[in-house]
């Protein structure tokens, strides 16, 4: 796979790196990076909530898959807006202090998402699930 900035990533590279936990919905329950911890999404009617965890925070379970462990580093909160028929970023929460401060790799897939995840406006019609 090519990226934006032409970066060429194997397939079996990026599998490696970066796993997607899917609901028998088949909406993203989680996307786990070995380079940049996990983003964990929970869902109601109206509501999404984006949970960030470092790479130090994420473990695995007997099954193999990821599991965040403690307090995640930030907490993104959206609403739909019926109106602007959007969702709204609602609040933006950072529960505890993290003195590493985050260069982003603008070739990495899981930092495209992460600055998808901080914008202050809303995501558009880009589809979370």
């Amino acid at each position: 796979m090519t990226t934006k900035t032409g970066a060429v990533i194997s397939k079996q590279s990026y599998d490696s790196q970066v796993q997607i936990s899917k609901n028998s919905q088949g909406n993203i329950n989680s996307i786990t990076s070995s380079r940049d911890g996990m983003l964990s999404f929970s869902r109601s009617s109206n509501n999404l909530i984006i949970s960030q965890y470092e790479v130090s925070q994420v473990s695995r379970n007997v099954r193999g898959e990821a599991v965040p462990q403690g307090a995640p580093v930030k907490v993104y909160s959206y609403e739909w807006n019926p109106v602007k028929g959007a969702m709204i970023l609602t609040s933006r929460s950072p529960l505890r202090n993290s003195a590493r401060r985050e260069k982003l790799d603008h070739t990495h897939p899981f930092s495209v998402l992460t600055r998808l995840s901080t914008r202050s406006r809303s995501p558009g019609n880009r589809k979370l699930g």
